[in-house]
């Protein structure tokens, strides 16, 4: 068995690495993308509610449970944004992976496509090789009396 077929299986674990960290990047990327768009409704409410409470409020009930309201929503706001950046670092955690992968696999790419070109040179040589001792055999044969 030739070097580039036995160091084959390698290139083909290489890739699925780099598919599945593929795969893990773009759920890391839909995990950001769930979390800012829900950062972004939060930070919506808060600047409705906000401009609600500039248009008055009847009572100090109101008042109060608004006051209750914006602080719950603040906290609310608060751990999204720590949901976000968590959510970043992973996405940025990921693409290193994937990247890393896809340089492994690029690497081992290079080996084999490297041995199959030593080996296609190889061949050709043992080819010529052939050729010449059989035009030497044939000419040697034709010169004899």
């Amino acid at each position: 068995m030739k070097r580039s077929q036995r160091i084959g299986p390698a290139r083909e674990l290489a890739a699925r690495q780099e598919r599945k960290a593929v795969q893990d990047l773009g759920h890391q990327l839909e995990r950001l993308k769930q979390a800012s768009q829900r950062l972004e409704e939060l930070l919506n409410w808060e600047r409705e509610y906000a401009t609600r409470q500039q248009q008055g409020v009847a009572t100090i009930s109101q008042l109060h449970s608004h006051r209750q309201f914006m602080l719950e929503l603040g906290r609310a706001i608060e751990a999204q944004r720590v949901l976000t950046q968590e959510a970043e670092q992973s996405v940025a955690s990921a693409r290193a992976s994937w990247q890393s992968r896809q340089a492994q696999h690029a690497a081992v790419s290079r080996v084999i496509e490297r041995c199959e070109a030593t080996e296609r040179r190889a061949d050709d040589r043992r080819e010529q090789q052939t050729l010449d001792e059989f035009h030497l055999a044939r000419w040697t044969h034709e010169r004899k009396p």
